[in-house]
């Protein structure tokens, strides 16, 4: 999920905000969540 997720950010197709719900899912840690928002 993270490699997905970090894609979909890169290519401007997901928000800070969709970000931290997939963090409040358990699909990513916080700390997965620091390393595609750089």
């Amino acid at each position: 999920m993270f490699e997905r997720l970090n894609y979909l950010h890169k290519a401007n197709e997901l928000t800070e905000k969709q970000i931290d719900i997939a963090v409040s899912k358990g699909w990513i840690t916080a700390e997965e969540k620091m390393k595609i928002i750089g």
